[in-house]
């Protein structure tokens, strides 16, 4: 398990590629891995979100475009 960081965090580690607005927007799609604490607090685990960034960079390599698929679990 990777560090656990907040939203605010998680746009700092990115390097500001990815925006609150997005990783927020991600999050109620379930498209994007994260823990649920509570009714409002969501944790980003930054080993879980570098393999789900790294996938869809090797995704985007390959000429047909995917569609973001939900995250079980």
């Amino acid at each position: 398990m990777g560090k656990l960081l907040n939203c605010k965090e998680l746009v700092e580690w990115s390097g500001e590629k990815l925006t609150a607005w997005t990783i927020n927007d991600l999050r109620r799609k379930k498209l994007i891995p994260h823990i649920t604490i509570g009714k409002r607090l969501y944790l980003y685990d930054t080993e879980k979100i570098q393999l789900w960034l790294d996938n869809l960079q090797s995704q985007s390599m390959c000429n047909e475009p995917q569609k973001l698929r939900k995250i079980s679990g």
